[in-house]
């Protein structure tokens, strides 16, 4: 089963110049992350918006010098660099969205779980305004 995330990137983890197929690590997955999960990557400010998608294509594993805190990491691959953005108000006037908790949390957290349904939701609103992204979704 493929699991869908949302990754909350600091202001300097990722930039504009990031590049589609080039392969990074995250610091701080979900345990339950695996190889072929979907990522999206929101920006908190002062971008405030989903510009990555991303597969993982490595299990995640537990950063040993981190202990006794646990603290995992993956790695992924950029699939798109969306070049127009999903910004903030975007998902805050969409109606569908409206009880999506990492919204309602303010993107407060590392990362979220992201249920099929609200996926496809993402996924359409990204697709809406890029067009061209509409192959790199492939479910």
């Amino acid at each position: 089963m493929v699991n869908y995330w949302l990754w909350v990137a600091k202001e300097d983890s990722m930039n504009d110049n990031d590049e589609v197929g080039s392969c990074q690590r995250w610091d701080g997955c979900d345990p339950d992350t695996e190889i072929g999960d979907y990522v999206l990557i929101y920006r908190i400010s002062p971008h405030r918006d989903i510009k990555y998608l991303g597969e993982i294509t490595k299990d995640c594993f537990l950063n040993t010098s981190k202990l006794p805190n646990e603290e995992y990491y993956c790695e992924f691959k950029i699939l798109s660099n969306f070049e127009d953005e999903l910004e903030l108000k975007d998902m805050k006037d969409e109606t569908e969205l409206v009880e999506w908790y990492p919204l309602k949390n303010k993107f407060h957290k590392r990362l979220f779980s992201i249920t099929e349904d609200y996926w496809k939701v993402l996924e359409k609103l990204i697709i809406s305004k890029n067009q061209s992204s509409k192959d790199v979704f492939l479910n």
